[in-house]
């Protein structure tokens, strides 16, 4: 008996593909909402989450060619957070 014959087909895109079709096909539509603290757009948190990105690459670009481990150490803000855990994917 095949334990994963009932297994749902799940697409081969990554969370930056779709989170790039979100952005493209909504771009100020709510992407995070912290009921009483922030509402924070797919434009907006696509633009935090280049800033992470364009950081790591300057802090990494000197120091190898082989994939990094980046940590992430902010205090918690879910917009930070979010942007920073895509930025550096």
């Amino acid at each position: 008996m095949n334990p994963h014959a009932d297994a749902v087909t799940v697409a081969a895109d990554t969370v930056l593909a779709l989170f790039d079709r979100a952005c493209a096909a909504n771009p100020e539509a709510c992407a995070l909402d912290v009921p009483g603290a922030v509402r924070v757009s797919y434009a907006e948190l696509d633009r935090l989450s280049r800033q992470v990105a364009a950081r790591v690459a300057v802090e990494f670009a000197e120091r190898s060619t082989r994939a990094a481990v980046v940590a992430i150490a902010i205090p918690r803000s879910a917009p930070r957070l979010y942007a920073s855990n895509l930025g550096v994917m």
